[in-house]
């Protein structure tokens, strides 16, 4: 494709380009990611996935956990307990943890790909905890609260809509593809290794894109849009 065969080499090209253009700059950026990594991204996240994994592994805490959602697991078209506690576990863990939640299902046989399409149509979002901790403690007093209201809002409505647009049809579920070496039930040991391996590969995403944010913010024109470009 178009993206493989080009855009990707050209990015890499360009990116160690400016490696070499703008060394200062392309080290503040790494320290900078590194600096977001370790104050708010591995805290905020890696407990998290340790603990969904320990959940996920338990099947009375999972049937448990169902309970809340099964009503809304019905109106989605899905019984099952295992479907119901991911969408709660997603729900509450925000993008990068639903992932890391949904990838280890889809590993253990617990997720058909239907089900998966639907958690990731209706069941992520931003967790509660950034939501209100955030941005909402940085737009003012009570704006936690609104955003988290309407993100559950829109969460809910994305949940009813989900089988209206999803392409594909019920299929057994996918026998277990554990990995060379892995546990068929994830203990302690498993969880954590799985957690820390996923926390670096989001952390390798953070400090390359604020490595590529600080060297074109030095580049760009000192202009309100150019900040929003490359500050998000």
């Amino acid at each position: 494709s178009f993206v493989r065969t080009w855009f990707w080499p050209f990015l890499a090209l360009g990116a160690g380009l400016l490696f070499f253009l703008c060394p200062g700059e392309a080290s503040a950026g790494v320290a900078r990611g590194l600096e977001l990594c370790g104050q708010s991204v591995i805290p905020a996240l890696f407990p998290y996935m340790v603990i969904t994994s320990l959940l996920l592994a338990a099947p009375r805490a999972s049937a448990l956990l169902s309970l809340p959602l099964r009503p809304l697991g019905r109106l989605m078209g899905q019984k099952s307990a295992d479907f119901c506690t991911l969408l709660l576990l997603c729900a509450l863990g925000g993008f990068a943890s639903a992932a890391h939640c949904i990838g280890q299902a889809w590993q253990e046989g617990r997720l058909s790909r239907r089900q998966a399409w639907l958690i990731c149509f209706g069941g992520i979002y931003a967790s509660p905890a950034f939501v209100c901790n955030v941005a909402g403690a940085a737009l003012g007093p009570g704006a936690g609260a609104l955003l988290l209201g309407c993100g559950l809002a829109a969460g809910l409505v994305c949940c009813l809509a989900a089988p209206l647009f999803c392409p594909l049809r019920e299929s057994p579920l996918p026998a277990a593809r554990p990995k060379q070496g892995q546990a068929s039930a994830p203990g302690p040991t498993q969880a954590v290794s799985s957690a820390a391996l996923a926390m670096v590969q989001i952390c390798g995403f953070v400090i390359f894109f604020s490595f590529l944010a600080q060297v074109l913010g030095s580049l760009l024109p000192n202009s309100p849009l150019a900040r929003a470009l490359v500050g998000g």
